[in-house]
Formats: structure tokens, C-alpha cells, sequence
């Protein structure tokens, strides 16, 4: 019997082999294809006799592999009941894959990135605009991810498409990064009295003319092709 340590990926030569990973698909197609089906159910059920530990360390090495070899279904499955025994390394390469897509399914993905913060690793920007996508997703089964990632203020938008990166290559001052938060603040289709108030006041200390050149030459790369490509068919 072995004794598993949170935060460890050490398994004992004993524990039963993972189950083998031929049951993903050909174009791995990400958790959700395998989730509610036969064959991610036996795989994840087979996966359950192993440690959380050597699942991890299988999840790695799937995730490890070159572009068109990963199986991040097969990874998420294996894993998706883990809460401890995730290491940083593991973690980062988890965030890797959520970062490529539009979408990622992996109920633990709270545990993933507190596991990565804790350890006092800064996420990329790629990472930080790709569990902003999974928090938006309202079928997730995850509730406590949305207010974890809310918690990182930085980079400001996600990059990805012309028009944001644009924005994040610029120096912005003071006046500008409080008028790009506050812009991040407005919901629904028709804006309150208070908050065009607040929005023209910092338009005005920007200056007119000089946020309506600045606005335009962002506004114009709005719909242009993403400049990061994301797997899925997902949108958000």
C-alpha cells in the first residue's frame, strides 16, 4: 500500500498499470468528447486503480508529446477526480493545453491553477486568457474557478487577436489603463447614467481628440483573424 503526498508525483512500482491510452481519438478532441462517453467511462474507471500520483505522471507524458501527438482528452480524463498530488510542472503543462484551446474541460482546473499560483509561478498570458475562457463557460461543473480567476488582474485583455494585442504592445498611462478597466466593467446592452459619466470623464483627461485617434486604430482591427488560433469549435 502506498502513502500518496499532496503535491507529489511519485507512485510505487507495485500500484497497478494506467490503463492504455489507445481509446482516444485519432485528433484528440479534447475531454468533452470522451467525458459522457462509453469508452472515456472505462477509461477513466480503469484509471481510478492507480494513485492519483502515476496519473498525473501519465497525464504529463501524454501532454509532453509534439503537436498532433498530444492526447489532452485522454489527460483530462485520467485526472479529472485529482485534487492533491498535482506538482507546478504538471500544472503549467495543463495550462499550456487550456491556453490552446477555446474551451478546456477538466473539472479540477481550480486545484490546477492554485497549484501553479501557490507555488509562486507567474501564469503566461496565453494561460491567463485561457482560464478566462473556461471560467465564461456557463455548463461548467466547477463554480469556484470563476471568482479564483477574477483574482488576476494581469494582462488586462486577453491576448490572441490584433486588436488586444495591439493594446497590450502599447505604453498605457494611468488615465488610459483606468479607462480600459472601466470599459471591462460595462454589461448589458445599454450602459447606466453612472457609468458614461465615469467613462466621459476619462475620455475627457485623455484627451478627445487624442483617445478618438487612439480608439480608432484599435476599433479597425476588431474582426481581423486571431493571431493566436485556438483549437475547438467553441467561442467565447
Amino acid at each position: 500500500m502506498t502513502t500518496e503526498t499532496p503535491g507529489s508525483a511519485t507512485s510505487s512500482a507495485t500500484e497497478p498499470p494506467m490503463p492504455p491510452t489507445e481509446a482516444s481519438h485519432s485528433e484528440d478532441q479534447g475531454a468533452s468528447f470522451w467525458f459522457d462517453s462509453g469508452a472515456g467511462a472505462r477509461l477513466r474507471e480503469a484509471a481510478t486503480r492507480a494513485s492519483a500520483a502515476s496519473r498525473v505522471e501519465q497525464a504529463m507524458r501524454l501532454l509532453s508529446r509534439p503537436d498532433g501527438e498530444r492526447e489532452a482528452g485522454t489527460a483530462a480524463i485520467i485526472t479529472d477526480d485529482v485534487t492533491d498530488a498535482w506538482t507546478p510542472e504538471a500544472a503549467g503543462l495543463f495550462l499550456d493545453e487550456a491556453a490552446r484551446q477555446w474551451t478546456y474541460c477538466h473539472s479540477k482546473l481550480s486545484f490546477i491553477l492554485r497549484c501553479r499560483l501557490d507555488a509562486g509561478h507567474t501564469l503566461t498570458p496565453e494561460q491567463v486568457a485561457g482560464v478566462r475562457r473556461v471560467a465564461l463557460v456557463g455548463w461548467r461543473r466547477e463554480v469556484v474557478l470563476a471568482p479564483l480567476v477574477e483574482q488576476i488582474r494581469s494582462p488586462l485583455l486577453n491576448p490572441g487577436e490584433p486588436w488586444a494585442d495591439r493594446i497590450l504592445s502599447e505604453e498605457l498611462d494611468e488615465t488610459w489603463t483606468a479607462l480600459l478597466e472601466h470599459a471591462l466593467t460595462a454589461s448589458g446592452s445599454k450602459s447606466s447614467a453612472r457609468w458614461a459619466r465615469t467613462a466621459g470623464a476619462l475620455l475627457e483627461r485623455a484627451g478627445a481628440e487624442t483617445a478618438r485617434a487612439r480608439l480608432t486604430g484599435w476599433l479597425s482591427l476588431v474582426g481581423r483573424p486571431r493571431s493566436l488560433p485556438l483549437d475547438g469549435g467553441y467561442e467565447h
